[in-house]
């Protein structure tokens, strides 16, 4: 459980990357780059007075949060032809289908979980890296042990041995890979945050950030019943692979280098079942499904950008998400090679508690 603390303390802070909730006028400066010059033109020549109230406060004897932003918006969309407000409303159906999309391209909280054992910076790396999570049926967990039963069909991909430098190169690629990611998403969230409004909350610039960082939240829960209901066993390291880790980090560090199908596992021992673990299960499927919802009413109602800029927040998203994606599936279907390698098959490694005294 300390580590775990320590999982979420971090996450805490890394939090900050993505939604520091920022109330100041920050909003109809910058503009998606197709209606730019468009946007522009409006705010000089047709809005100048709101906006000018919008930066000093002045609501003019309105109340409310929005009374200074809303009147705004309403001018901007007053001076948008026809045609470009039918582009700007397709845009909002494109990215009403991202939250629901991303959660099927996402790794399952679980899997991250597993990952969480053996690598937790790594799985902190992609719990960030990711705006969603993949959704599992409320109230139904499947047994941890159960994902290690069936072979990894990417087996025969896997190499018999990686020497210490070529464990060190895939793990550095890893670590580069989902902090590309976790940037791509900071910047993302960002510009989302800056250059749109969402309609029925315009005085607001967090929301899409904050929405995109609500999965840490939906992984520290995966991970929370993954300690409380499974332990792996690992076999010490050899010499050479030690030797080679301590040139780069600490010993206390040295999983964090080693990828799981070079790091060998005795077995799995699956923990009796409490009301914890029940508890953080139901709690992170019931949380992926409200962000679902959460983040399908930001991005409907998102407003000033254009259908092609919108096909472009998605693909950046999703690119995102992908990276994370591939590198827990290499983790871990590299940790069932490995279970299987030491282990001589699936089960002989797997050791489960009976669930009754």
């Amino acid at each position: 459980m300390k580590s775990v603390c320590r999982w979420a303390w971090a996450s805490l802070h890394l939090w900050g990357l993505f939604a520091v909730p920022v109330f100041s006028q920050a909003h109809f400066r910058e503009w998606f780059p197709q209606y730019r010059q468009n946007f522009t033109s409006i705010m000089s020549n047709n809005c100048s007075s709101v906006y000018d109230d919008y930066v000093t406060g002045n609501t003019r004897g309105a109340t409310g949060k929005s009374a200074t932003s809303r009147p705004v918006v309403a001018c901007v969309l007053a001076a948008v032809d026809e045609a470009a407000k039918a582009n700007l409303a397709s845009a909002g159906v494109v990215l009403g289908l991202l939250p629901s999309m991303l959660s099927i391209t996402s790794s399952m909280t679980n899997e991250v979980g597993l990952i969480a054992l053996r690598r937790p910076m790594l799985a902190l790396l992609l719990a960030v890296g990711t705006p969603s999570a993949n959704a599992l049926r409320t109230f139904e967990q499947p047994e941890p042990a159960q994902l290690f039963l069936d072979p990894s069909p990417f087996q025969v991909l896997y190499p018999s041995h990686l020497s210490p430098r070529s464990q060190t190169v895939v793990s550095a690629i890893q670590y580069l890979v989902g902090l590309g990611a976790v940037t791509n998403l900071a910047e993302v969230s960002y510009e989302v945050c800056i250059r749109t409004n969402v309609s029925w909350a315009t005085e607001t610039t967090y929301l899409p950030a904050l929405w995109a960082s609500l999965t840490i939240v939906i992984h520290i829960l995966g991970t929370t019943a993954m300690h409380l209901r499974i332990k792996l066993v690992n076999q010490p390291l050899s010499d050479t692979a030690r030797t080679e880790c301590i040139k780069f980090c600490p010993r206390c560090l040295e999983q964090e280098l080693i990828p799981s199908v070079s790091h060998p596992i005795e077995r799995i021992e699956t923990r009796r079942t409490t009301w914890g673990y029940l508890i953080a299960s139901w709690g992170a499927s019931i949380a992926t499904f409200w962000q679902i919802i959460f983040g399908t009413c930001i991005f409907s109602g998102i407003l000033f950008i254009s259908t092609q800029d919108a096909w472009m927040v998605f693909a950046r998203y999703w690119v995102s998400a992908l990276c994370c994606r591939l590198i827990v599936m290499f983790e871990f279907n590299g940790m069932k090679v490995s279970l299987a390698m030491n282990s001589g098959n699936n089960t002989r490694g797997i050791r489960m508690e009976p669930q009754h005294r």
